[in-house]
């Protein structure tokens, strides 16, 4: 899907879902396809078998909703391109071909006040979630340690062996909720980042991920 316009015609979209046999064949949102643009509020359905939302795709725009439980096939997620909506529900949950998250993807939504995600998630670049003060839970999909070594070596490797403020930079000041039944559901290593050398122990979590400055692995 492309717009040159800077609004959604919704008579012309609306004729496009009901053109089944070329709005099921959709994959891809251009990048910028939809960014400021007017008029899409409610009235913007997913194709179901979209695969690649492109980079800066509805940000800044009026969209508020979408509705994700209607496929399971998107894999790319661009850049800032949720960012400056107005958003509440991101339900990502059975997309599993989804396994990083771009920068600032759902950032900046007052707006935004659920996100689940999948567990194919194995990276993600900075700041997500910056200033969503009305996201206080995010639920994962990591139910197996190797999901969350694989996190842990790629925060090693942006940050060069670092720890800085928050730790899990992306999430901080989330509560992150992973499935009942995870091994990690139940265990964390915490780190004390106020001692030198860090102080390092093991916490029983009884299933909410729920602590500041930790890194979750």
């Amino acid at each position: 899907i492309e717009n040159k316009e800077k609004t959604l015609n919704v008579t012309k979209y609306k004729k496009l879902v009901n053109n089944t046999d070329v709005f099921n064949r959709i994959f891809m949102i251009e990048r910028e396809a939809f960014q400021e643009a007017k008029g899409l509020k409610s009235n913007f359905k997913l194709p179901p078998k979209l695969n690649y939302i492109g980079d800066w795709a509805f940000l800044q725009s009026d969209i508020n909703s979408l509705d994700f439980t209607q496929g399971n096939s998107i894999a790319v997620i661009g850049k800032m391109s949720l960012a400056y909506t107005q958003i509440g529900t991101i339900d990502l949950s059975e997309h599993f071909a989804l396994s990083s998250l771009a920068p600032y993807c759902f950032a900046h939504n007052p707006n935004l006040h659920t996100l689940k995600l999948p567990g194919s998630i194995v990276g993600m670049a900075e700041f997500p979630v910056e200033a969503t003060p009305n996201l206080h839970v995010i639920e994962l999909g990591w139910t197996s340690r190797p999901q969350l070594d694989l996190i842990q070596k790629y925060y090693d490797e942006l940050k060069k062996g670092e720890y800085v403020n928050g730790a899990l930079v992306p999430f901080r000041d989330k509560k992150l909720q992973i499935p009942f039944g995870s091994f990690e559901q139940y265990y964390r290593r915490q780190i004390d980042l106020s001692r030198r050398p860090f102080s390092i122990d093991y916490k029983y979590l009884g299933g909410i991920i729920c602590r500041k400055k930790t890194i979750l692995f």
